[in-house]
């Protein structure tokens, strides 16, 4: 998500101008009809790139390479930097990062060498951003910074305030908000000083998406709101409809889902009219999103196939990626597997393309070698069959030579003894009926040969068969892993809530039944830890579903209370599962622990199905222990230095159980420097080497107790050498989750 804002805020301000473009395209035709001059033409052409390029990359291209030919053609100095940087700005909207560095660095070089000073501000502000776009984040500084010099000392204020722009959408792509946000607070106060509008409503947009970053979307909104307001009065109706799409995300992020649609359909109305195939492949994601959480899941699909059109007819790949990933997600909530897995593999080949050119270089190793076996295999029957030629012509040469000798006595034998002629005869058919019992032998010799290859050659087709099909399951299950790991908090929104945290998570069976949930609301951070029945696919299944019903929970009802949350998601669960209806009963589930921290008063809540939650405090610094050691909810293990709470769950899952209450919420005072641990069984129950003993609850205590005195970052890495030291050789018996942070 972070990746598209920031794709966004770096071409929303790169043209450096907004505009009605498509209200102009036929006046400019008519102007480059009625042109005489090449150099007039080129500037035509170049402006019919700028209009076009907001709604359709295949003509801006086409207009560009017309252009820069004729611009070659008449040697028209700026015309031709005018068309590389057009053309770079296309190739960094289609992810062809390469080919618009390359086109760039021709621009820089070429301004330098005609020394045209505005020209070459514009070219280097292009090339950071293709740098920004393509990773190399100290290269774009280092041409951001460039512009930025020549555009002070000639005293270029516009050029100024879209180069602070830039930088802010640098910094925000490296999680350094506080530079971030002194860009764009630079760029704000440039364009009220200059009494620039537009740059000021622009500026307004650059602070809303930083906001949208933190997750402060409240704030986010009131910026949008008033870029809307300076558009609005300026009568800028495409610039107005924009700003609707941001709002519409934000009412999005804040769950008013009706209100997301209402602003999408406002912008629907203008960019209809024009048709900008652009901005309605984004509206119409924002409509298929919003319909998708309200579960109008007809019109939702409808929404994201148009998206889908729009994104191909336009050339544009970025709205495309997110049309198959939403279709995906559609899919997979429809429980239309097969078509979630093609859409996601179309995701995958549109927004991961050297992924890809990895996997057609295996597949082409594979056939190399499949044809390298075909071919020995081949050899070997040639080489079976010639030796089995050899060994009847040698048969049969003996068989000669033996013929050759009885007749030689049989003439000696005619010539000295006629008597012996009957004796003779005898023999010699005695031969023959051996020889044709050779034969007879050599036939069914070289049939068992041939049985003998054909079981060979199918023994080997079934184990080619074998191999596809493990790549395959394979391949589908690794496919399903990076579904799983999409769902799952992401690290940048772990850093940005805590500043001291670790997770050592371990699937049992590439994808897990275990899983760990995420969600800021206010000034409160709500932390889930959950192990779903089984592991491996049907474990994964379950922890999707524990996922999307968490989310759809704590969206929906907006409940901070951790045993309400706890409650809801069991008849979530059990009603996805049909656990309600007596014939259709399933008894899988999940066991879970969920906290609710108050970062504001630092109140702790806790409720807990079957898994407990771990706090390990300062002896100095926590005195009331009477208190804990008094309930049968808590249990205390100490050493010298830190006393670990146990604070107990209730003994039911979440999902159908034979005698259901409600859960209890446990609220605790915390202060700064405690430790919290969530975790699933999988560490405790894993067996040694010699599968006679557990881990136990008890050494897992007494390790945690031990680690105290080390960063998060460490503790993981003993946790984690612990483990295997335990586990040696054994195999491992569950997925393993354990999540611990620092306040």
């Amino acid at each position: 998500m972070r990746k598209i804002i920031i794709l966004l805020l770096a071409l929303y301000v790169s043209g450096s101008v907004w505009g009605q473009a498509s209200a102009r395209v036929d006046s400019l035709l008519l102007a480059l009809k009625k042109a005489k001059v090449d150099t007039v033409k080129v500037n035509i052409l170049n402006q019919l790139a700028l209009e076009t390029f907001t709604y359709d990359l295949a003509i801006s291209k086409s207009y560009c390479r017309k252009a820069n030919d004729l611009a070659q053609k008449c040697n028209f100095k700026r015309g031709k930097i005018e068309t590389l940087n057009h053309l770079g700005r296309i190739y960094v909207y289609q992810n062809k990062f390469d080919s618009s560095i390359m086109v760039l660095k021709k621009a820089v070089a070429l301004s330098k060498k005609y020394k045209l000073p505005n020209e070459l501000i514009t070219s280097h502000s292009r090339l950071g951003i293709a740098y920004m776009m393509a990773s190399y984040n100290e290269k774009a500084s280092k041409e951001f910074f460039t512009a930025l010099k020549y555009a002070e000392k000639y005293n270029n204020l516009s050029k100024q305030q879209s180069i602070y722009v830039n930088l802010s959408a640098l910094y925000l792509k490296v999680a350094n908000i506080e530079l971030a946000t002194k860009y764009s607070n630079l760029a704000l106060r440039l364009s009220i000083e200059t009494n620039n509008k537009q740059g000021e409503a622009l500026a307004y947009i650059n602070l809303s998406v930083i906001e949208n970053y933190k997750m402060n979307y409240r704030a986010s909104l009131e910026y949008q709101k008033k870029s809307l307001e300076i558009t609005q009065s300026l009568d800028l109706k495409e610039e107005s409809a924009i700003t609707y799409i941001s709002i519409s995300n934000n009412y999005f992020n804040l769950g008013k889902y009706q209100r997301s649609i209402d602003n999408s359909l406002v912008a629907l109305e203008y960019f209809s009219k024009i048709e900008n195939l652009a901005q309605l492949s984004q509206i119409y994601i924002n409509l298929g999103k919003a319909n998708f959480k309200l579960k109008n899941y007809n019109l939702a699909y409808e929404n994201l196939n148009k998206a889908k059109e729009f994104s191909m007819n336009a050339s544009y790949s970025q709205p495309l990626t997110l049309s198959y990933l939403y279709l995906s997600r559609l899919d997979s909530t429809r429980g239309d597997y097969k078509n979630a897995l093609f859409n996601f593999q179309k995701y995958k080949n549109i927004s991961d393309s050297s992924f890809f050119s990895s996997k057609e270089k295996v597949i082409a190793e594979i056939e190399s070698k499949y044809q390298l076996e075909k071919k020995e295999t081949e050899n070997t029957i040639l080489r079976e069959r010639e030796k089995a030629n050899k060994a009847r012509i040698s048969n049969q040469r003996i068989v000669n030579i033996f013929l050759i000798a009885i007749i030689l006595v049989f003439v000696i034998l005619i010539v000295l003894v006629i008597k012996g002629n009957f004796k003779i005869k005898r023999i010699n058919n005695l031969l023959v009926e051996k020889n044709t019992e050779i034969k007879i032998t050599n036939d069914k010799l070289e049939e068992q040969n041939e049985e003998i290859e054909l079981q060979k050659s199918n023994l080997v087709h079934q184990n080619q068969e074998l191999v596809e099909q493990k790549k395959l399951i394979t391949s589908s299950i690794k496919y399903a892993l990076k579904i799983q790991m999409a769902v799952l908090p992401d690290k940048f929104q772990m850093d940005y809530l805590f500043s001291d945290y670790f997770i050592f998570f371990k699937p049992f069976q590439i994808v897990s039944g275990d899983f760990y949930w995420l969600k800021k609301i206010n000034h409160h951070v709500i932390l889930a830890v959950g192990d779903c029945t089984g592991h491996g696919v049907p474990g994964a299944f379950l922890s999707m579903l524990g996922i999307s019903s968490l989310s759809e929970v704590v969206n929906k009802y907006e409940s901070l209370n951790a045993a309400d949350i706890l409650n809801r998601l069991r008849n979530a669960i059990k009603k996805a599962l049909k656990q309600n209806n007596p014939e259709m009963q399933a008894e899988d589930g999940m066991d879970i622990a969920l906290c609710v921290l108050n970062t504001q008063t630092m109140m702790l809540q806790y409720a807990g199905a079957h898994r407990p939650l771990y706090l390990v405090v300062e002896n100095s610094k926590y005195s009331q222990f009477d208190a804990f050691k008094e309930s049968s909810s808590y249990q205390l293990t100490s050493n010298n230095t830190h006393t670990l709470i146990e604070v107990k769950p209730d003994k039911q899952p979440i999902g159908v159980f034979f005698k259901e209450t409600s859960f209890t919420n446990h609220e605790l005072k915390i202060n700064k420097g405690d430790s919290i641990y969530l975790f699933t069984d999988g560490y405790t129950d894993q067996f040694d080497e010699n599968e006679m003993d557990k881990f136990s609850s008890k050494k897992f205590k007494e390790l945690l107790l031990s680690v105290q005195a080390n960063k998060m970052r460490l503790q993981k890495k003993i946790i984690k050498q612990a483990f295997e030291s335990w586990k040696s050789n054994a195999a491992q018996t569950d997925d393993v989750l354990v999540v611990g942070l620092k306040l």
